[in-house]
């Protein structure tokens, strides 16, 4: 693991001291057009690690299409994911674009199976391409002296993708601008016979729709752009979800979607142009998956697939983290209690000016603040052992009732229980789509962390 030179550490340490990670006054965005030539630069990784250490490996490089993403507010620093990057001009410190991304791996280190094993992941971060040689710099957000990747990035030296060549029917759900002026989806269809493309037309329609039709999207509908790719195989290449990877039971936990053909992936999603992507999978399973600035996945046969595909996509758009505790013992120790966490949804702290929402708090708000939450987790106890389906219909009836106590349904405050942990990890409110199904939709912070998003991507570099 090697430092940061002393110049950027410099750099580093008047960002960090005046601005907290914010945009510093000496470097602001530069124009777009003189620093970068409008295309996307697909930079493919090897993530490898364990518990107790990880590193960073270049795999390839690759201009993969237009560059949809912003073209102001490139040096602005969001702060979020788990792994931070710049992209520096040539060898010197000018910043002209920064970004942040979470990892699959490092789901996985927090897992018993990495205290005796090592696992190394494909992942990808995608960066607009520089018109002269330049520098990327990566670190873990919480250890910004210490760089896991620090290599010189060429435009000359790399290569055009093939993504041509890969057979797919490329669809407009709708299209509200030109992707530079635009946030811009792309969804993937993933275990789809050649014969259902109408089915996944459909379910996209309707499921794009439902998301759309909860705020804070609702309201930003347009500043998105929707597009479909369908790859055509062979009737018989493809049953299930061999094509894509996707598969359930990630991280031992079967309700977790995801996929490890990631360059494959990334070759399809590249034949449209676009920010975020989310794959839809053709299962009747409950189950998806979703990671900052990777992905998001969602069954699409399911009741509660138009959940999915939220609950997914809010964690992929914007980092907000799972507030929910129960059933999550696969990567319970994600969170240590001891580091407050990044997502914007989450805190351990309890002092309400130093809570990360404190202006949201409700002033007559108890900190922390109060619910029937002892009732709850006995209710979650007695559902593990209950075999019978009348019987868990009751017990999930009497938690729906505790979510939906009337005189906390709009308090923002602290409860108790989130991240995966019942006691320590703090949520904003009593239920949001980031907690369950059952919400209704997201609470004020959420939809705060969001908009912020939103703003960013249409120019607002606050």
């Amino acid at each position: 693991m090697g430092k940061f030179s002393a110049a950027f550490s410099v750099l580093w340490a008047v960002i960090w001291i005046q601005t907290g990670f914010g945009q510093s006054e000496d470097y602001r965005p530069q124009r777009f057009n003189s620093v970068f030539d409008g295309t996307t630069l697909r930079i493919s990784l090897r993530h490898t690690g364990n518990a107790e250490s990880e590193s960073f490996h270049p795999e390839g490089f690759i201009i993969d299409g237009v560059w949809a993403g912003p073209q102001i507010c490139l040096d602005t620093d969001l702060r979020l994911g788990d792994y931070r990057f710049v992209l520096t001009e040539g060898n010197t410190d000018r910043i002209l674009y920064r970004g942040g991304f979470s990892s699959l791996l490092e789901e996985w280190r927090s897992t018993p199976e990495a205290q005796n094993t090592t696992k190394t992941i494909r992942e990808t971060v995608r960066i607009p391409t520089p018109l002269k040689p330049g520098r990327l710099l990566l670190w873990k957000w919480n250890s910004p002296q210490d760089t896991l990747l620090d290599i010189s990035i060429n435009p000359n030296e790399v290569k055009t993708g093939t993504n041509s060549i890969l057979p797919a029917i490329v669809r407009r759900l709708f299209v509200n601008g030109p992707p530079q002026k635009q946030i811009d989806l792309a969804i993937l269809a993933s275990g789809y016979a050649l014969n259902r493309e109408n089915k996944f037309n459909l379910q996209c329609e309707k499921l794009i729709g439902e998301m759309f039709a909860v705020s804070p999207f609702l309201r930003n509908r347009k500043y998105f752009s929707v597009r479909t790719v369908f790859p055509v195989v062979a009737p018989d290449s493809v049953s299930g979800h061999s094509l894509l990877g996707v598969s359930f039971g990630i991280l031992g936990i079967e309700r977790y979607l995801y996929s490890f053909r990631e360059n494959l992936i990334r070759q399809y999603a590249a034949q449209v142009p676009y920010d975020f992507l989310i794959i839809l999978v053709d299962s009747e399973k409950y189950g998806g998956g979703g990671i900052y600035n990777q992905y998001a996945t969602a069954a699409a046969n399911h009741p509660y697939s138009a959940f999915l595909l939220i609950h997914e996509f809010a964690h992929s758009f914007a980092g907000l983290a799972d507030e929910y505790y129960q059933n999550a013992q696969y990567i319970s120790g994600k969170y240590s209690g001891k580091i407050e966490p990044w997502e914007r949804n989450l805190t351990i702290l309890t002092e309400k000016t130093g809570i990360k929402w404190w202006k949201f708090i409700d002033p007559a708000a108890t900190i922390p603040t109060p619910w029937r939450k002892a009732e709850y987790d006995s209710l979650g106890a007695l559902l593990e052992y209950a075999d019978i389906s009348d019987q868990k219909s009751r017990l999930y009836k009497r938690r729906f009732e505790i979510l939906h106590d009337s005189t906390l349904q709009s308090v923002t405050g602290l409860f108790e229980g989130a991240g995966y942990s019942s006691e320590g990890i703090y949520r904003p409110s009593l239920n949001c789509l980031m907690f369950s199904s059952g919400s209704g939709g997201f609470d004020k912070v959420c939809e705060s962390a969001i908009d912020r998003k939103i703003r960013f991507f249409t120019g607002n570099c606050d």
